[in-house]
Parts: C-alpha cells; structure tokens; sequence
C-alpha cells in the first residue's frame, strides 16, 4: 500500500468497498503475461484520460508503506510482454506485489512473483499471485476475462484485513 491506498483500505473505501478476485489454481508467468495485459486493454479502453500509479505492495509481506509514482500503459506493457520482463520487474522478496490504481481509485490490480526464492527457475514456470479489487462493470469484466482461471470472490474489506501482515 502506499499512503493513499492504506487508510481506504482500512475503512473499507473505494475501492475497497467493492468485491477481490483472484484465481485459486496455481498460475505461473505464461499465464500472467495473458491474463495481465487483458486488464491493461480495459483499462486502455475504460480509463483512457485517468493518470496510473504503480507501487510494490508491501501489504501481504510486511505491511511497509511505499510510495506510488505515476506510470504509463505503456511502460506496464512492456513489463509483462515476456516471462522475462515481468520476472525483471518484480521483487525479489516474497509476496510482494506490483500493484497499479487510477486517481479515480476506481480498482487496484495487483501481480507477483510467488516463489521469489527460485531465479533458477524458468521465468515462464515461475509461480504467480494477481488480484483485482474493484466494482460493478470493471469487476464484471474481470470475472468474465479471467474465468478460464477459476476465480475465487471474497469482500475486499475482508480480503485485505485477513492477509495484511504489518
């Protein structure tokens, strides 16, 4: 979280107000270099004027506060073109997500490295984490773009409170 994100996430605001899925199979890079660029084309579509922020979510390892910095489609296109861009643009510790909201803070989507511990590993069979926390048509367009990934639905309120780690 950073400091816009972390008091609204806390008293259930927007856009914590709403519903977090997420899938509840194991899914690895090759699936996240599919089902990750399908939300950048919504938000392409949707959200053409909005500014974009991204950060390292903290919220699920630590709870560390950082700060978000503007940031293009563009820029998180080219971050999860290939199994090796994305991997490059994670960190390295575990649990930590990327995580991209609009200055409507009408969603947050946020993406990871799973098993940060294995660089071994071939970065398309690297584990992965994706959540998109939002409301009405946004989540209903998430739910129907990402249903070959057997979604799970819990409230983001309660989603958030059960795996914050500060």
């Amino acid at each position: 979280m950073d400091d816009t994100l972390e008091p609204l996430w806390q008293n259930g605001e927007k856009p914590f107000h709403g519903e977090t899925i997420y899938p509840v199979d194991d899914v690895f890079v090759r699936d996240a270099i599919v089902a990750i660029p399908s939300v950048l084309r919504h938000i392409a579509l949707y959200y053409p004027g909005n500014t974009l922020f991204a950060l390292d979510d903290w919220h699920e390892h630590d709870g560390f506060i950082d700060s978000a910095r503007p940031t293009t489609l563009d820029d998180l296109r080219k971050q999860v073109a290939t199994p090796e861009s994305y991997v490059a643009n994670h960190s390295d510790d575990h649990v930590v997500y990327r995580a991209i909201y609009p200055d409507s803070l009408d969603f947050l989507l946020r993406y990871s490295l799973w098993e940060a511990d294995k660089p071994d590993q071939d970065a398309a069979d690297r584990e992965v984490r994706w959540t998109f926390t939002g409301y009405g048509h946004d989540l209903y367009e998430m739910m129907k773009i990402w249903a070959p990934y057997h979604l799970e639905t819990e409230s983001s309120a309660k989603y958030f409170r059960e795996r914050y780690a500060g």
